[in-house]
């Protein structure tokens, strides 16, 4: 019975979520200058630190599709704290597509000590891509 509400509970909020990401993916394509409402990115701090894999999956790649800058010390914990291997290179694919030079640094740091060989690998390969990319805008 308890498992049942929390589940609709929970879809609940990630059907909230989702409408009022696609809100914004319209907004911006027509108001460059649209910021995302601060309670949708609670939302997605919350999402990102459940408990429920599939909750915890689609926000962590909302954060990163629409570059939420003020999520990705939120992702790095949770990247600390995850425990699927998958989900890390989640966590490091969005902190990839927010461009962030400080969680680019984690992520080559990550690729050096990291127990699974094929988060070392995406992660170094994410911080190679990063860099070659920082390097063609620079010339």
């Amino acid at each position: 019975m308890k498992a049942t509400v929390l589940t609709k509970v929970l879809l609940t909020v990630f059907a909230v979520l989702l409408f009022s990401l696609s809100g914004y993916t319209k907004a911006a394509a027509v108001f460059p200058d649209y910021k995302i409402s601060k309670a949708s990115i609670e939302n997605l701090k919350m999402g990102i630190k459940q408990d429920n894999e599939g909750v915890r999956k689609c926000c962590i790649y909302f954060a990163g599709k629409y570059k939420i800058s003020e999520l990705k010390d939120d992702l790095i914990e949770q990247f600390n704290n995850e425990k699927n291997p998958q989900i890390r290179v989640l966590i490091a694919l969005s902190l990839y597509q927010i461009e962030d030079g400080r969680s680019m640094e984690f992520l080559k740091n990550i690729s050096r000590i990291d127990n699974d060989p094929k988060v070392q690998k995406m992660c170094m390969a994410i911080y190679e891509e990063y860099s070659a990319n920082n390097a063609k805008s620079h010339l």
